[in-house]
């Protein structure tokens, strides 16, 4: 008895082992590298007795959160709990997977499996890039998950785990057999994941895959690397669909070798329209002797298709030869390979060629290679080359203003950039506005006075001087404009430099600002609220509160507007919300848009009010601000207006559930959809919805979506269920 005990534990234990092999214990700090052994205590992450979905955050208090180094998992993790939309969620959780701990790994996990789906997603590709094996271990429970997103998504990011063998076994076990649709994403992701074992299932899935999917699975073949493909590929290059001919000729210089450069030069020479150029490309990307020497071939070929897509794929190409070949071709009378000349000339610098690449740009056969020929002349550099580039700049013709840009560019041209740029501001021309962009950028009073002096001419570069000045941001140009800004010869005048005041950034400015809000000028007035809601800060925000409340109704409206676009202190959040019930329609709407965007919680209580009210356009602005709410009130805020009986309110909140996208979403929109008492124009808004939103629910309507949608929505989940 005592040695069947023996067996039966022991056999317990091995299980366990294998198990944890795939599924290591989780939330334990002792896991913080692969191999380490856990500690016995350990165990999965859980939520909180709230139930919150953040409830890991508990150990991590705000406060210790500041005081950690910007991109620690302490303060992404904080970014995190603070995250109010979808995309605030998916930047902190892609920022915290790379350093990810044991507890930042749970919560990018909890993210995973209870967020809305579009942050679900991005959180399930985070955890494809955190090194701790606790990661796989999440991952392969959302290979089980409801939703074919998450399960397709869990499938590539075990793919790409680096220097994760037990991943890559999860995802061949997936590939071998899993159900059609995610066999199929496993065995692309191991593709794509340079796995060659990967080959043969590619090439099988070949036999039976629609074009769609045959570009992809082409396409993963030559990342997986594997030259035992080749011949596969060299066959469907010749004879293949179009696209997918193209896909075969790029995979083939990703794989690269002998065999592979074979196939590509005759491709090259045989081939028509843009698989020329691919042709070229795939062999410039495998760039040894052998493909090099083909695309020498090429360049001299009677075709000009084939010759002008060699000499392209040859400008990143090193060697004698080539070298040689470009230098021809930059004094030739023929233009066809002027470009590619001067671009090799760009990447492979050489001074003795700067007479014939100032030629070139003088009087070069087209735009494109004049520009290439200046650009090239730039990254040479040298006394030649600047000398060139000053003269070109000096003369007017289409060539001056980008020889301008290029002389600035080149760090020991500046100083005679800025002496041309001078001397065009006063005079005018074509390249005077570009100019005037670089004095923007440089710090010298010369430089500031010429802006200055545009700025007060009042024609139709003052606003772009005005602008350039505020760019600058020094005391003294800033000045200027605050001059402007008091004493302008007209309205235009003094508002073009508010609106200046406001893009410099300088909190000096906000006094200036606000006694223009008392201007007899309602343009003036306009531009000077402008300028305070680009400036921001405490003495700006103070300003535009109070013009809240201004009997001037333009003026508050736009003070209303202006409060919204970022409220940064607790009174401007209260003002909001009291506004957003204000009897004027435009103030209330501008205050309800922008506490929705800073305030949601709040928003949301005013939103299930508006829900109840009598007017059509209350509980149409409610429905339509419901993307910026938390997921969870936005849902039970659409649903309510699902079942609105006016049908704009009704469709609207249709088409904001498919932000949400979750199974309830989906479910709601399902039964929506084969009700045939529901008005027509809600059915079609939920039958589109469902379209966009694709996966299971979609599939399985699709027939619905097909007789009840738009055709531009409902195609492409058609072509899914054929596929």
């Amino acid at each position: 008895m005592a040695a069947l005990v023996w067996k039966i534990s022991t056999f317990a234990a091995l299980g366990a082992a294998a198990y944890l092999a795939f599924h290591p214990l989780r939330g334990s700090p002792a896991m913080a590298t692969e191999g380490t052994k856990p500690a016995l205590c350990s165990g999965p992450a859980t939520k909180s007795a709230t139930g919150s979905l953040f409830g890991w955050f508990g150990s991590t208090p705000a406060a210790a959160a500041e005081a950690a180094p910007p991109g620690s998992p302490a303060r992404l993790l904080e970014q995190l709990r603070t995250a109010r939309t979808a995309s605030s969620t998916c930047e902190a959780v892609r920022a915290l997977g790379p350093v990810a701990d044991e507890e930042a790994t749970s919560a990018i996990a909890d993210v995973a499996q209870h967020g809305r789906i579009d942050a679900r997603e991005c959180a399930v590709q985070a955890l494809g890039t955190v090194r701790l094996a606790s990661a796989r271990s999440w991952l392969s429970d959302l290979l089980a998950d409801k939703d074919s997103q998450i399960r397709r998504a869990a499938v590539e990011a075990l793919a790409v785990r680096p220097d994760d063998a037990e991943a890559r076994s999860l995802v061949l076990g997936v590939a071998r057999s899993g159900d059609k649709e995610l066999r199929m994403a496993a065995i692309l992701a191991l593709g794509n994941a340079h796995a060659k074992e990967a080959t043969p299932l590619l090439l099988e899935a070949m036999d039976t895959a629609d074009l769609g999917l045959q570009r992809q699975l082409v396409s993963a073949i030559g990342a997986a690397g594997d030259a035992t493909a080749v011949e596969a590929l060299a066959k469907i290059s010749r004879e293949g669909a179009v696209s997918v001919r193209s896909e075969a000729l790029s995979a083939l210089g990703k794989i690269g070798g002998d065999q592979a450069v074979g196939v590509l030069a005759s491709a090259l020479q045989g081939a028509s329209g843009n698989d020329v150029r691919l042709a070229a490309s795939a062999l410039a990307e495998i760039g040894d002797d052998r493909a090099r020497k083909a695309l020498l071939d090429a360049a001299t070929a009677d075709r000009r298709d084939v010759a002008g897509a060699a000499l392209d794929a040859l400008v990143d190409v090193d060697g004698p030869e080539v070298r040689a070949l470009m230098l021809k071709n930059l004094s030739s009378h023929a233009t066809e390979g002027h470009s590619a000349a001067a671009r090799y000339f760009h990447s492979h610098p050489d001074e003795s060629v700067v007479a014939e690449l100032a030629a070139l740009a003088r009087h070069g056969g087209g735009r494109e290679s004049s520009v290439e020929a200046m650009s090239a002349l730039g990254a040479i550099g040298g006394k030649e080359a600047l000398a060139a580039l000053s003269d070109l700049a000096s003369q007017s013709g289409t060539s001056q203003a980008s020889a301008l840009q290029q002389l600035a560019a080149t760090p020991s041209g500046r100083d005679e950039a800025r002496k041309i740029s001078l001397s065009l501001i006063r005079s005018g021309g074509p390249a005077a506005h570009t100019a005037l962009q670089l004095l923007a950028e440089d710090g010298s009073s010369e430089g500031r006075q010429a802006l200055l002096d545009a700025a007060r001419a009042g024609d139709g570069m003052s606003s772009e001087a005005m602008s350039a000045l505020a760019r600058r941001g020094d005391p003294a140009s800033v000045k200027a404009l605050g001059d402007l800004a008091q004493s302008g010869k007209d309205a235009r005048t003094k508002s073009e430099a508010l609106s200046a005041l406001g893009q410099s950034g300088d909190p000096a400015v906000a006094g200036t600002l606000t006694r223009a809000l008392k201007d007899g000028d309602a343009q003036v007035r306009r531009a000077a609220m402008d300028g305070l809601a680009t400036l921001g800060g405490p003495e700006a925000e103070k300003a535009v509160l109070e013009a809240t409340s201004s009997p001037d109704k333009e003026l508050r409206a736009a003070a209303v507007h202006a409060l919204g676009r970022n409220p940064s202190s607790p009174a401007a959040a209260a003002q909001l919300e009291r506004l957003a019930s204000d009897p004027d329609r435009e103030v209330a709407n501008a205050a309800f848009y922008g506490l929705a965007s800073n305030a949601p919680d709040k928003a949301a209580k005013i939103a299930e009010t508006q829900m109840k009210s009598a007017d059509v356009d209350t509980r149409r602005m409610a429905v339509q601000v419901s993307h910026m709410l938390e997921p969870d009130r936005a849902r039970e805020l659409l649903l309510t207006g699902l079942a609105d009986a006016d049908p704009t309110v009704a469709s609207v909140a249709a088409r904001n559930l498919g932000m949400i996208g979750d199974s309830a979403s989906q479910n709601a929109l399902a039964a929506l959809l084969t009700r045939e008492d529901a008005n027509p124009e809600v059915r079609r808004a939920a039958a589109d919805t469902l379209g966009e939103i694709g996966g299971d629910t979609a599939r399985r309507f699709a027939d619905l979506i097909a007789k009840l949608g738009s055709s531009a929505h409902h195609d492409g989940v058609i072509a899914d269920r054929e596929e």
